[in-house]
């Protein structure tokens, strides 16, 4: 279980893309409860529906960072977020520049298939997270428009599993009684992992990426 989120993801080190407006600040610590910025958010941009959080739900187990522009980071392996058969919350801002091409918000995951789970947005506009060993949630119509801020939430409680966007379910699957496999990777914001090789770069904004090991309640999503 997520017992100390701070010690778990307190090194994540800088990937960069080589692409237009990457950000070249390294990674600050993360922790605590305020956001690490690598760089700031544009002022003429919008959100859809409010600001990523100063603070979240109680016993929060989560990692705060923004990233723009290409920048991508990466964890260390930790056990505690491959997330098994438990119950877990992953929530993540988005801020899309451009939306075409496949993009990575957040995984945890090893090569092209597994094993280890994966939240992207994918070439033809669906948002899928895929969890190896245990299924896929899509979201067919997730709504995402370039310049302007979405909540992303995963969520698993007990066999349901869906797919949150700005506070509406958008996609849902019945993983049953199964366990996401372990990856021994890391946990990568804004990019695919090397051994896929396929980058799959963000391009706009990752902000306020936060985990759970339990299912946040409907209020506490809101």
């Amino acid at each position: 279980h997520l017992t100390d989120r701070e010690a778990h993801l307190s090194r994540l080190r800088a990937v960069r893309h080589g692409g237009e407006g990457g950000c070249s600040v390294p990674v600050a610590t993360i922790g605590g409860c305020t956001t690490s910025s690598f760089c700031a958010a544009s002022a003429s941009s919008t959100r859809a529906r409010a600001a990523p959080p100063a603070s979240r739900p109680g016993n929060d187990d989560y990692v705060a960072s923004r990233l723009a522009g290409g920048a991508a980071a990466e964890s260390d392996d930790d056990d505690a977020l491959d997330f098994d058969g438990n119950d877990f919350t992953v929530s993540v801002w988005v801020n899309y520049k451009d939306t075409a091409g496949e993009q990575i918000l957040v995984e945890k995951f090893t090569g092209t298939g597994g094993p280890g789970w994966t939240l992207t947005k994918l070439n033809d506009g669906r948002l899928l997270m895929h969890c190896d060993g245990a299924g896929a949630i899509r979201a067919e119509s997730p709504g995402f428009v370039t310049g302007t801020w979405h909540h992303v939430i995963a969520r698993r409680r007990g066999a349901n599993a869906e797919l949150i966007v700005d506070g509406g379910t958008a996609g849902t699957a019945d993983f049953g009684a199964k366990a996401i496999s372990n990856s021994t990777s890391g946990v990568l914001l804004g990019k695919r992992n090397d051994g896929d090789g396929a980058g799959f770069y963000m391009n706009g904004m990752i902000d306020d990426v936060a985990m759970w090991s339990r299912a946040l309640s409907n209020d506490e999503i809101k």
